[in-house]
């Protein structure tokens, strides 16, 4: 190392070691407080798909939909015992993690559904799957959220 790099690297060290992080922006405060608030809309359960176009997709703002997963049959089917009580092959998989901690390294195990339910509770281990085909009949989405060709068609029809 040149005499200069060894002075500059110092200057560093001490401007770390020696800045009291205590006062800095933000310094013990909520996670995110440091940057500004913006009011969050709200609507119970979906808004129409213009609404929800013209507010909150084109000019890229954020939406709280209160209660609007109450509206698919998933909200209330979906309890152990119902996916124990599915007529599913043996041969359908899913992808777990057997370790809760996110770690990339660590092992995954093809797994049947059906055996996962059994354990989850009891193990660290955890799905990483997408929804499973075969539960997707109990999701409903809202309108503008179901098929990409729709919401374009309405993003045209409806805010043009």
């Amino acid at each position: 190392m040149t005499l200069f790099t060894l002075l500059i690297f110092f200057e560093f060290l001490e401007l770390i070691l020696c800045r009291d992080l205590t006062l800095e922006y933000g310094h013990m405060k909520p996670f995110g407080s440091g940057r500004p608030n913006i009011e969050v809309e709200e609507f119970q359960n979906f808004p129409s798909p213009k609404i929800f176009f013209e507010n909150n997709v084109l000019p890229m703002k954020p939406l709280i939909m209160k209660g609007a997963a109450k509206m698919s049959p998933a909200y209330d089917l979906w309890t152990d015992d119902y996916f124990l009580g599915l007529a599913i092959p043996d041969d359908n998989m899913v992808l777990v993690e057997t370790k809760k901690k996110e770690n990339r390294s660590q092992p995954t195990l093809d797994m049947n559904f059906q055996n996962f339910v059994k354990i989850y509770n009891k193990t660290d281990q955890y799905m990483v799957n997408p929804v499973p085909d075969f539960l997707r009949k109990d999701i409903i989405f809202p309108c503008p959220l179901q098929c990409p060709a729709l919401t374009e068609k309405l993003l045209v029809e409806n805010v043009s």
